[in-house]
């Protein structure tokens, strides 16, 4: 049996994105609130968000040949706190173009130390940058975490510092889901690199992808190939396998998951995989194997959310595994519905590590 290590247990929560008044929440616990540009400004903005973006850039994710307006008092050098930027074409606009926030890293990217069964959605709605990135890009909001060596340029406290892109609007319907995240990314990066750049802690791997963000594939799932992974049997003998469809993300292991749905919606279960070296490392620093509860978070314990996970050894890396199953109390109806349909919950997670370190050549640990 693999022993079952755990994150902070989290309330469902519908997140309401509002960009027209920002609080920015300091990773040492100040507060910081930016006013706009003055309006004889707009127009003579060259540069943008502590100098890392260029007229161009604003202009791909904006309105092309209007003047710009944006706040950033600070250089890259003296982001030290969490900071906001808001872009706008004027700068009495409701919602702005779109906002840059430069931070302590958030909890909502799934494949991180707190994912937990609520969370399941978020491995379809969010795609992997890919390039060995810990980044992400969904509908209107994209993130990408800095190198470590930024944790302590930045003076945070030892936390992870995350670059995160939020639109003002929804553009898909004006540039299409792929062309919105290939923006995004695009601009995202552009930004993460510059002030990574500018703070003396970027690294030789951290560029922008080559490529867009895949959409996950979704499809059948097979009885006995569940997830493209030969010998992975979630589904119980009785259910039917066009009840069950199955949503894969990612172009390899490094950031992987398969989500199996029903037709209606309903997430039964998520799988994961990551080889991010900082997710493996947070991973690591934040939950105890040995003593599931006492591991730490930002102050709060990281205790059981019924998400058994695991780390393996692979050759040259290490490889984090996650189970995410909706068993909690709020989630009764779901988990019956699953329960029906899966296998149960310590089998599940028992397959597919067993599959999925096969598949990538790695090891599964032992315990007496």
């Amino acid at each position: 049996m693999f022993r079952r290590n755990s994150d902070q247990a989290l309330s469902r929560r519908t997140k309401v994105v509002s960009v027209v008044s920002v609080v920015g929440i300091a990773v040492g616990g100040a507060l910081a609130v930016f006013a706009w540009n003055r309006a004889d400004e707009t127009t003579a903005r060259e540069t943008f968000c502590w100098n890392s973006l260029s007229r161009e850039d604003v202009a791909s994710v904006g309105v092309k040949g209007s003047g710009y307006s944006s706040q950033d008092s600070q250089s890259p050098a003296d982001l030290t706190l969490t900071q906001l930027c808001q872009v706008s074409t004027r700068p009495d606009a409701t919602v702005p173009t779109f906002a840059l926030k430069y931070g302590g890293s958030s909890s909502d990217w799934p494949y991180g130390t707190r994912s937990n069964s609520s969370n399941m959605g978020q491995y379809v709605q969010r795609f992997p940058l890919g390039n060995g990135l810990n980044g992400w890009a969904g509908h209107n909001e994209a993130a990408v975490w800095l190198p470590d060596a930024c944790k302590r340029a930045a003076k945070s406290n030892g936390n992870p510092v995350q670059v995160t892109l939020t639109l003002g609007d929804n553009q898909e319907d004006t540039w299409g889901a792929q062309e919105t995240r290939t923006r995004m990314g695009r601009v995202l990066m552009k930004a993460a690199t510059t002030l990574a750049g500018e703070l003396g802690c970027s690294t030789e791997g951290f560029t922008a992808p080559g490529s867009t963000p895949k959409p996950p594939a979704e499809r059948r799932t097979p009885l006995d190939h569940a997830c493209g992974l030969a010998g992975f049997s979630p589904l119980r003998e009785r259910a039917s396998t066009s009840d069950v469809r199955e949503i894969v993300s990612g172009d390899d292991y490094r950031t992987w998951s398969c989500v199996l749905q029903q037709p209606d919606g309903l997430r039964l279960a998520a799988f994961s995989v990551t080889t991010n070296p900082q997710l493996v490392g947070e991973y690591a620093r934040k939950v105890s194997p040995n003593k599931p509860g006492d591991a730490q978070w930002n102050g709060e314990s990281a205790v059981a959310d019924r998400s058994p996970s695991v780390l393996v050894g692979c050759k040259d890396s290490q490889a984090l595994i996650r189970v995410s199953y909706p068993d909690s109390k709020e989630e009764a109806e779901d988990h019956r519905r699953a329960a029906e349909h899966l296998a149960p919950q310590q089998d599940l997670f028992e397959g597919f590590a067993r599959a999925v370190t096969k598949r990538m050549g790695c090891e599964l640990p032992t315990h007496g």
